[in-house]
């Protein structure tokens, strides 16, 4: 089955959805700033913090800095890991990606790697994400959209049954063509029939 856009109801419930994501760190403060003030409400009853905190069911030094800056902060690394590998590696990448556009990293890894370079197809597909990233290559979906939309005639739309009346009695009288597109380059794709 081919889609060829989302329904209507999806887009509405997925903008809902983002809006509601999005709300979400305003909900986790005003309930992290609740927790503050029942805590501070059991320590003006004379328990101690310690007791409060464990009355509450939070540790103490979460309340104090949950007390200092209720917003939940990003917990996104500080330092982030380095990029492992050389720019000759990606120069060669995106080389090979160029003449073979339609090649992915399980393709185009066994190929650096025949050039002496030490490199693992993960590491390749990174280097492709990358070189997408910054639009020096185009992704293979990109590269697969047709320039223009494809008619469908509603006549013949799918396959034609038998007729009803007539029967399959010898070879040759009931044929099945599959087709296959392989798409080289973005202009050149391969038409390849079979008949089963």
């Amino acid at each position: 089955m081919q889609v060829f856009g989302l329904p209507g109801h999806i887009i509405r419930n997925a903008r809902t959805m983002s809006r509601l994501l999005g709300a979400q760190s305003d909900n986790e403060a005003q309930r992290r700033r609740d927790i503050v003030l029942r805590w501070r409400r059991v320590m003006e009853r004379g328990l101690s913090a310690a007791a409060s905190a464990e009355a509450v069911g939070v540790p103490r030094a979460t309340l104090y800095r949950w007390e200092k800056q209720p917003q939940p902060r990003s917990r996104r690394p500080k330092k982030l890991r380095a990029k492992g590998w050389t720019p000759a590696l990606v120069q060669e990448v995106e080389r090979l990606r160029l003449d073979y556009p339609m090649w992915g990293r399980a393709k185009l890894g066994p190929q650096i790697r025949t050039q002496g370079r030490a490199a693992s197809n993960a590491t390749v597909g990174r280097i492709i994400a990358y070189l997408v990233g910054r639009g020096v290559v185009q992704s293979v979906p990109d590269l697969r959209k047709r320039p223009t939309k494809r008619r469908w005639s509603q006549s013949r739309r799918f396959a034609k049954r038998l007729p009803k009346d007539r029967k399959a009695n010898e070879t040759g009288d009931l044929i099945q063509l599959d087709t296959v597109y392989v798409q080289l380059t973005p202009e050149k794709p391969i038409k390849r029939t079979r008949s089963l």
